[in-house]
């Protein structure tokens, strides 16, 4: 299996297309029926395409997971740490320390604040987790795994 495929079958443009117009619909809205300031619609694009990023590795999990799960195959533990584990659980853990900090510095952490370092945190951390899978050839294991 190459990279490109088992992308094609993980991630899901239905879903990003359908938020992205929801999210004009709104910025439209906004913009000329509510009259709402300029940090507002800032505040709002950041944190929208962060629960788009979210939605959309949260999607992407689940159907690496079907995926590897209903294979005849066991593949080994390697493919399952690159493919499930590497590209979402070093992410999470960053924006926990990060929502600690925060919260031991100022005594609040926004919600805002923490949807939008998770997704920019997620989005950085699958991006290079792909390169890597690629650089050491993760997929040849999906389509031999007995090698």
């Amino acid at each position: 299996m190459r990279a490109k495929d088992f992308y094609k079958n993980v991630l899901s443009l239905k879903v990003l297309f359908f938020m992205l117009a929801f999210g004009v619909w709104f910025y439209v809205y906004a913009v000329f029926l509510e009259q709402v300031d300029a940090l507002f619609l800032l505040y709002f694009s950041y944190v929208y395409l962060s629960l788009i990023i979210v939605a959309e590795l949260l999607i992407a999990f689940l159907r690496t997971w079907r995926l590897l799960s209903h294979c005849k195959y066991e593949y080994p533990k390697k493919v399952r740490f690159n493919l499930l584990f590497l590209p979402y659980f070093p992410a999470l853990m960053c924006v926990i320390l990060y929502g600690a900090i925060r919260i031991k510095e100022y005594g609040v952490l926004y919600k805002r604040e923490f949807i939008i370092a998770l997704g920019i945190a997620l989005i950085t951390n699958f991006l290079f987790s792909i390169i890597y899978n690629v650089k050491i050839k993760i997929f040849n294991l999906l389509e031999h795994p007995h090698i």
